[in-house]
C-alpha cells in the first residue's frame, strides 16, 4: 500500500533527525563503564553478566556493548534478522544491559513483532532507571500503535526528566496533533525547535499543522527554512511535496508545479503526488503536461478517486474550449 503524503508527511523521505537510539547510546561509553559498578551490585539478584568477579563482569559489559554496536550497524543496513541475533547475544552476555534490550526491541519492531518489542523496551527502560530518550522511544511505539494516552504519558515523563529534550516535545506535539489539539501541538513543536532549531521532523510537523489550520504562508516559511539546510538537489521529496501544497494554496501555481515535479524526481512519484502535480500544472495553464501527469497517475492507479475527479475536470474544460471554438467559427 502506498503512503499518502497528504496525510502523513512525517513518515516520508525526510530522515529522522535524531540518530538511531542504539548508535547514540553506544557512543556514550563512559556511561556504560560507570554503570559496571552498579551492575556488580545488582548481578546476584538479576542473574547478571555471568560472573561475580569484577574483571569478567567488565569484560562482559564491553562485549555486550560491542555486540550492540554491530547490531546497530545491522539495523541501519536493514538487516533486522542479523540485528536481532546480535542484540540477543548481547543480552545473553549481560542480561542487565539496558541498551542491548533497547536495540533488541528496535530490531523486533522493524520485523513487525510489536508486542514483544514494547515488552523489551519497557524492560530496557526499567534497567536504565527512566532514561528520557528511552521514554521517548517507548512513547513513539505507543503512538504508532494508536495508544495516545500511553504515548502522552511517556512524553510527559520524559519532559519532567529532561525539559530540554526536543524529541520529547515533538512526541507530545504528535499526540496533540492526532487529537486535533492544534494550538497545543503548535506550542509543543515550537518548544522543540527552541531547544533544537534544525529538527526536520519537528519542522515538517509544524508545517503540517499550519497547513491544516489554513495558514499556508506560515507552512511555506517553515518548509523553506528547512529546505535551506540542504543543497537544492538534496532537498527531501516530502519537503518538496509540502512546499508544493503550500504554494498551490497561495495561488503560486508555477512554483507549486516546480516543487511537485522535484518531489516526483526525488522518488515520490506516487499517484497522490502526481495528482497534485497535474492539478498545479493545469492551474498554471500547462494543460498538455497536466494530461501527461494525470495519465501516469491513472496508469499506476486506475481507480484513484482524486485522479478520476481531476480527469473529469480536465475533460470538462476541454469540452468547454471545443464548444467556444465552434461558436467562434460560426
Amino acid at each position: 500500500m502506498r503512503r499518502d503524503l497528504t496525510q502523513r508527511p512525517l513518515i516520508t523521505a525526510v530522515e529522522r533527525h535524531r540518530t538511531h537510539p542504539a548508535t547514540r547510546w553506544a557512543a556514550s561509553a563512559r556511561r556504560e563503564l560507570a554503570l559496571a559498578a552498579a551492575i556488580v551490585a545488582t548481578v546476584a539478584v538479576a542473574s547478571g553478566c555471568s560472573s561475580f568477579s569484577r574483571k569478567p563482569l567488565a569484560e562482559n559489559v564491553v562485549a555486550a556493548r560491542q555486540l550492540s554496536l554491530r547490531g546497530t550497524d545491522a539495523l541501519q543496513r536493514g538487516r533486522s534478522d542479523e540485528a536481532e541475533s546480535l542484540f540477543g547475544k548481547a543480552i545473553e552476555t549481560c542480561p542487565v544491559n539496558d541498551r542491548a534490550h533497547a536495540g533488541y526491541a528496535e530490531a523486533l519492531w522493524q520485523k513487525g513483532d510489536r508486542d514483544k518489542a514494547v515488552s523489551h523496551m519497557e524492560h530496557a527502560l526499567r534497567l536504565s532507571g527512566g532514561d528520557p530518550e528511552m521514554l521517548v522511544q517507548l512513547g513513539e511505539m505507543h503512538l504508532a500503535r494508536g495508544e495516545l494516552d500511553a504515548a502522552a504519558h511517556r512524553a510527559e515523563q520524559a519532559i519532567q526528566t529532561q525539559r530540554q529534550l526536543a524529541a520529547a516535545w515533538v512526541l507530545k506535539g504528535d499526540v496533540e496533533r492526532q487529537r486535533r489539539q492544534f494550538a497545543e501541538a503548535l506550542a509543543s513543536y515550537h518548544r522543540a525547535l527552541a531547544h533544537q532549531d534544525h529538527y526536520p521532523r519537528a519542522q515538517m510537523a509544524l508545517a503540517d499543522v499550519y497547513r491544516q489550520q489554513n495558514l499556508p504562508q506560515r507552512a511555506l516559511a517553515t518548509l523553506d527554512s528547512l529546505a535551506d539546510h540542504y543543497t537544492p538537489t538534496d532537498v527531501p521529496a516530502s519537503v518538496r511535496f509540502q512546499q508544493g501544497l503550500a504554494q498551490k494554496a497561495l495561488g503560486r501555481y508555477d512554483d507549486a508545479a516546480e516543487s511537485l515535479l522535484a518531489a516526483t524526481r526525488a522518488g515520490a512519484a506516487t499517484p497522490d503526488v502526481l495528482v497534485q502535480l497535474g492539478e498545479a500544472q493545469w492551474l498554471a495553464g500547462d494543460l498538455s503536461n497536466a494530461r501527461l501527469t494525470l495519465a501516469k497517475a491513472l496508469q499506476d492507479a486506475p481507480q484513484h478517486a482524486a485522479a478520476l475527479q481531476l480527469a473529469a475536470r480536465l475533460e470538462g474544460q476541454q469540452q468547454r474550449m471545443a464548444a467556444a471554438t465552434d461558436t467562434s467559427k460560426r
